[in-house]
């Protein structure tokens, strides 16, 4: 069932609130599964943070509910959360600027405030923080509605 069939009209929660040097929140959002507009923004009082925000619409790797999502994968050679074509079917969400070349969103976000919207059907979302010298207390947010 999807999540308007199940009654629900929009989602707006914290994904993940981190202040280690690698988080991934893993999939999240099931109860969203095919909603169309979405929107990632960072919360808290950091420095240094990158948070890069995948989707899929692959059932297998999004998993379903409940709590039976495919868990974070472990780090790559380098110690970081990497998501690979080879680990699994997470693409990165296209921003605007990525996508025209032009405009003001970006993926990976990395400043408060910062925001990414995107206008596509998802079974699963899921944040992955990474950086350099990071302080502070990082936290993406997302809105969603079918």
């Amino acid at each position: 069932m999807f999540g308007s069939e199940a009654g629900l009209v929009r989602i707006d929660k914290l994904i993940l609130t981190t202040s280690a040097a690698l988080a991934d929140s893993g999939p999240t959002c099931l109860e969203a599964k095919a909603w169309r507009n979405w929107t990632f923004t960072l919360e808290g009082t950091f420095t240094g943070y990158s948070v890069a925000i995948y989707g899929t619409n692959d059932p297998k790797t999004a998993g379903t509910l409940p709590g039976t999502a495919t868990p974070p994968f472990p780090g790559d050679a380098g110690g970081s959360f990497a998501i690979t074509p080879t680990q699994s079917n997470w693409f990165l969400i296209p921003a605007e600027a990525i996508q025209s070349g032009t405009g003001t969103e970006t993926n990976p976000l990395i400043a408060t405030a910062a925001s990414l919207s995107y206008d596509r059907p998802l079974l699963a979302v899921r944040a992955v923080a990474t950086g350099s010298g990071q302080t502070g207390t990082v936290s993406v947010r997302v809105a969603a509605v079918p």
